[in-house]
């Protein structure tokens, strides 16, 4: 209610006459305290330094208390003696009283500043503004020592009671005023509030784009001047705005149908506009509450809206990563004016494949770089030996060229592993695919393998779940991933070990596992053997053959191509499985 100008008017009437009220009371009773201290001291001036005092100090030469108490009585009106208001005959020596003019009161009289000042023969004449009584008190010398003292008190009861009449008083004009002012101050906000409320309600019309409703003009005053302009300014406003909606449109139509992302930000962040590319490039179902800050902060991008408006004369650059998407960004300013700006537009380009084939082919280099130096470094030192060392005996030099030759072999199988991955990056899709018989072809890698398994002794076992039936896929492909699997079974599994293979039909889905009870796989390592040229133990792996380290790489690889998964379980020291997962083809009669 009080965020209202009316009301604020009315509280700004009302504070208004407080205001007033609280200084006046103020004034007043600061001028009547004064007055009546002012009133006090003069009275008591006149007195004790006058006649007065004169006939005190006669009769203390006489050493006559009744003549003193007469003296007194004598001046008591002119001294203003009352009920409030009292004078004291006080011994010199210890302040006790001799006589007082209140004969019904016996209250002692307290030592004040202005008694003590005067038992040291001193007139006591301080008065504070702040104590609650008034006194006045000079010694009656005799004969150099401080005889009598005459004390004046005034307990300020009646300068009390009068304050508290005339805050009285204040106080029911202060509620008068408050009424009043709460009438006036209503009805004078309402002729001032009242265009303002039309306005306002014309204003949210123009808001929801009705620009037809005129205001009518009632007065010649400022806010009749304010509601014709009004009325102008809807009519100018409503012309332009038709304009600029033309305008809009047109490149509406243009940014909606662009490929790059295109963003728009206001001078203070707040996004104006999105199109569907950058929707689609980010992500994003609602772009309402994107904060140009937070949200390229989140996306983990070293720039801010200030940087960009500083920067104007030039456009700015970022590569950004949403979920696996790389996105080249630019960010440029746009002036209103030709130095204000007044928004900040972004483009964002989806450079993926870009990114992927860069990072492929360095990849390649340092992976080929890397996996070749080692062997064509052997090939180099034992053939440099052969040929600078003279009357080398043929023996040795056979053994050099059978590890030459091993080498050799070793470079041509990690250039079909390359080629072979090559080709499954950039036609894996292309892969030709027919039905063929699961069942049958475990059989037969079995049996190829089985040469190989009785050599180091070992135990293998096929066996299915369930009628598999029939396969879709390249036959030649699955072999390999599986004769692999098994191999790196053989391979890695102590003399005597066992070997099982198995397959099945579960849940829509093709299995084949294959599982040793060989030497396993660190755990640091599972996660990255199917990693190109990741190898477990290079000194080992070599110890057993010499692997590439692509073979996996190409399994999972085969395996995607099929739509599949490929996953390791392994502990060191208990062994290893590998599970292969096919989805079923729906429309296959099975065997």
């Amino acid at each position: 209610m009080f965020k209202s100008i009316r009301w604020k008017l009315v509280v700004m009437f009302i504070l208004m006459v407080v205001s007033i009220i609280i200084i006046v009371g103020t004034f007043f009773r600061i001028s009547i305290s004064d007055y009546y201290i002012n009133e006090f001291k003069s009275t008591m001036t006149n007195a004790f330094y006058g006649e007065f005092y004169s006939q005190l100090n006669n009769a203390v030469s006489d050493n006559n208390t009744n003549a003193l108490s007469s003296v007194i009585e004598a001046y008591s009106g002119r001294l203003g003696i009352d009920m409030f208001r009292n004078v004291y005959l006080l011994d010199g020596n210890n302040g006790k009283i001799i006589y007082r003019t209140d004969k019904n009161s016996f209250e002692s009289i307290e030592k004040t500043s202005n008694v003590i000042s005067a038992l040291n023969g001193r007139d006591g004449s301080e008065i504070s503004d702040q104590a609650a009584y008034m006194d006045f008190a000079r010694p009656l010398i005799q004969n150099g020592n401080v005889k009598y003292i005459i004390y004046v008190k005034d307990t300020k009861e009646e300068l009390s009671e009068i304050i508290g009449t005339i805050l009285t008083i204040i106080l029911q004009a202060l509620l008068f005023g408050l009424f009043i002012s709460f009438i006036l101050g209503y009805f004078m906000s309402k002729t001032i509030t009242s265009p303002i409320i039309s306005l306002t309600r014309r204003a949210e019309l123009m808001s929801a784009g009705n620009f037809e409703t005129r205001i009518d003009v009632k007065s010649d005053d400022e806010i009749g001047q304010l509601t014709q302009t009004f009325n102008t300014m809807a009519l100018t406003l409503k012309d332009t705005l038709a304009t600029i909606e033309d305008e809009k449109n047109k490149i509406e139509t243009i940014l909606l149908f662009m490929t790059d992302g295109v963003m728009a930000f206001d001078s203070n962040g707040a996004v104006t506009h999105i199109n569907h590319a950058a929707q689609k490039m980010l992500t994003l179902k609602e772009s309402g509450s994107i904060e140009f800050d937070t949200y390229f902060k989140e996306l983990g991008a070293d720039i801010s809206l200030s940087e960009i408006i500083f920067k104007t004369d030039e456009t700015l650059e970022r590569d950004l990563i949403v979920i696996d998407r790389h996105i080249q960004v630019f960010f440029a300013s746009i002036l209103s004016d030709g130095e204000t700006v007044s928004a900040v537009i972004v483009v964002l380009r989806d450079i993926t494949e870009q990114h992927k084939l860069e990072l492929s082919r360095r990849e390649f280099v340092s992976n080929v770089s890397h996996e070749l130096r080692t062997p064509i470094t052997t090939i180099k030192s034992y053939t440099e030996t052969i040929l600078e060392t003279e009357d080398l005996p043929k023996e040795t030099i056979f053994n050099f060229m059978k590890v030459v030759h091993s080498e050799a072999d070793r470079m041509t199988r990690l250039v079909y592993d390359l080629l072979e991955l090559s080709r499954l990056d950039y036609d894996s899709q292309n892969m030709k695919k027919d039905y063929f018989d699961l069942k049958l072809l475990l059989n037969d890698i079995c049996d190829k393998l089985s040469f190989e398994v009785d050599a180091h002794s070992h135990k293998m076992i096929l066996s299915f779940a369930n009628n598999i039936g029939k396969f879709y896929g390249n036959r030649d492909r699955i072999e390999q991933v599986i004769t692999n699997i098994i191999v790196n079974a053989v391979k890695y599994t102590p003399a005597g070990g066992e070997i099982k293979v198995s397959a099945g039909n579960l849940y829509d889905n093709i299995y084949i596992k294959v599982k040793d009870n060989g030497i396993g796989i660190p755990e640091e390592d599972v996660s990255h053997v199917f990693d190109r040229f990741y190898r477990v133990d290079k000194a080992r792996s070599r110890q057993n053959g010499g692997g590439t380290g692509l073979g996996l790489a190409i399994a999972k690889e085969i395996v995607a191509a099929h739509n599949g998964t490929i996953t390791i379980k392994s502990n060191v020291n208990v062994g290893t499985e590998i599970t292969l997962k096919f989805p079923c083809k729906k429309d296959v009669t099975l065997s």
